[in-house]
């Protein structure tokens, strides 16, 4: 694939100049990258610190057919830009994706009713509903998604006066396989650090349909790649210091290569920002964008393929799973698990299990044979099969990888009392006369769609805007992009 990319290593001891900078060649760096081409601009690089462009985005080609997506999964719904391009290249698979489908089953083999799933399922998407309104009212809000989804699933269970002791004990086993699928699904570690307060600028936004993209995920990548002009895109260029308080910002590389930009538009991973920022940029950051980048949450769902010579579970799509005891005092890395779906579109016989949590850290240091070994024990334990042994074991790590550090952000209720969100990140960055000259993008910086590969594409096409704006006043002679025209 790298053969399709148009990248130089040459120079490395020269300052080059540029009129926008890119850092960063993930969705948001290309997206950015592809908005000035679109506006007839040619005079930018794109800095990307690993070897191959794509960020978040990495698929694993295992046959023609049979594609592992290890990071971003899905393209979420059709009104979007992201979508739109896939489909202008045919990228599109008709085939749509479900989460949490087959059945339910507990540790001792316990298979549940569908019609209780089903019930548990509405009650919890109408209180994750109702937990919208805080977002546009000033009505008091309670501290965190998880409280109030626990509280409000009690209150549900009172008003359920036909219930007996053992209906309602199954109803908060399914409840706790929801609270684990939310922990994965917003990528954090408990439901207790999501801000009920900022719950609805997500919720409110976003299509459910789960859009698969044909040839993997990473043929959009080729294809914005592959629109780039020669020698725009440096790899393995990892950015050292941004020095941004003048109308040159001026950047460091570690490989030695410095540059000099009027406008940077900077898509480093949020996690990444949070262990660096206060070294990385010089000088530091304006004040309400350090609390931006502290307070917003970022941590990890991490996947498991289960490839098997086999298709042991016949006509199931999946299992999901549940526990009697899931509270005991000594929980493992696999109790994090929300179940294990079977991976459609493929000629092979995979199963992918999904973890988030502390479990997410723990599988990325105890070794794939290992992970495999102890995922089979589970689904034997659940299912009461002969589970044979998978072929090969592939796990994400989303949190060791040392330019990401996890797989996309959150509003944590530190955001409320900062007073800080995604929104924040996205405002651009003015230097010490008052224009704008940096500006951040990503998952990260999207209002509205944070956390989804759409979201990231959005925002880099809005700053790759606000960075033309401010070039082209420059080109014309004005005194540069100011807070006046700009906010």
């Amino acid at each position: 694939m790298e053969n399709s990319f148009n990248f130089s290593n040459e120079n490395r001891n020269q300052t080059r100049r540029t009129g926008v900078l890119i850092i960063g060649a993930g969705i948001a760096g290309l997206a950015a990258a592809k908005t000035l081409l679109d506006n007839d601009y040619h005079d930018f690089i794109i800095l990307e610190a690993q070897s191959k462009p794509g960020g978040r985005i990495q698929s694993l080609h295992l046959t023609e057919s049979t594609i592992l997506e290890i990071g971003a999964q899905w393209i979420h719904g059709t009104k979007n830009p992201l979508y739109t391009l896939g489909k202008k290249y045919h990228l599109i698979s008709e085939k749509r994706s479900q989460e949490g489908a087959g059945i339910y089953l507990r540790n001792d083999r316990y298979q549940y009713d569908p019609k209780l799933i089903m019930e548990v399922d509405q009650e919890v998407m109408r209180i994750l509903t109702d937990c919208e309104q805080f977002y546009r009212s000033s009505i008091p809000y309670p501290k965190s998604v998880g409280e109030y989804l626990q509280d409000r699933f009690e209150e549900y269970l009172s008003r359920c006066e036909n219930d007996n002791e053992e209906i309602q004990k199954l109803k908060r086993q399914i409840f706790n396989w929801h609270v684990r699928f939310q922990v994965i699904d917003n990528s954090c570690q408990s439901l207790n650090d999501l801000s009920a307060k900022l719950w609805g600028s997500y919720s409110l936004s976003i299509e459910q349909d789960h859009i698969n993209v044909c040839n993997g995920y990473e043929s959009i990548i080729k294809v914005l790649c592959n629109m780039l002009p020669k020698n725009v895109l440096q790899l393995g260029t990892c950015v050292t210091a941004i020095k941004w308080n003048s109308n040159t910002v001026f950047i460091d590389c570690k490989n030695g290569q410095k540059y000099e930009a009027d406008f940077v538009i900077c898509t480093i991973p949020l996690g990444y920002l949070k262990r660096y920022h206060q070294k990385l940029f010089q000088p530091q950051l304006p004040k309400i964008m350090c609390d931006a980048i502290d307070k917003i949450g970022f941590w990890a769902i991490n996947k498991i393929f289960l490839k098997f010579e086999q298709k042991w579970w016949g006509n199931v799509q999946g299992f999901q799973l549940t526990w009697n005891d899931f509270d005991v005092p000594k929980r493992q890395w696999y109790h994090d698990i929300s179940g294990f779906d079977e991976l459609p579109r493929c000629d092979l016989n995979i199963l992918i299990g999904w973890i988030g949590g502390k479990g997410a850290k723990i599988i990325e240091d105890i070794p794939e044979e290992e992970v495999g070994i102890c995922c089979v024990k589970l689904l034997k334990k659940f299912t009461g099969l002969n589970v044979p042994n998978p072929e090969r074991v592939i796990r994400s790590k989303w949190l060791s990888n040392p330019y990401i550090y996890g797989a996309y952000c959150y509003h944590s209720v530190d955001c409320d009392e900062a007073q800080v969100s995604a929104e924040t990140l996205s405002r651009p960055i003015l230097n010490e006369n008052n224009v704008a000259v940096m500006t951040f993008a990503g998952e990260a910086c999207h209002k509205t769609n944070f956390s989804t590969t759409h979201g990231a594409y959005e925002s880099g096409h809005n700053q790759a805007n606000i960075a033309l704006q401010k070039v082209l006043n420059n080109k014309n002679c004005s005194t540069g992009l100011t807070a006046d025209n700009i906010l």
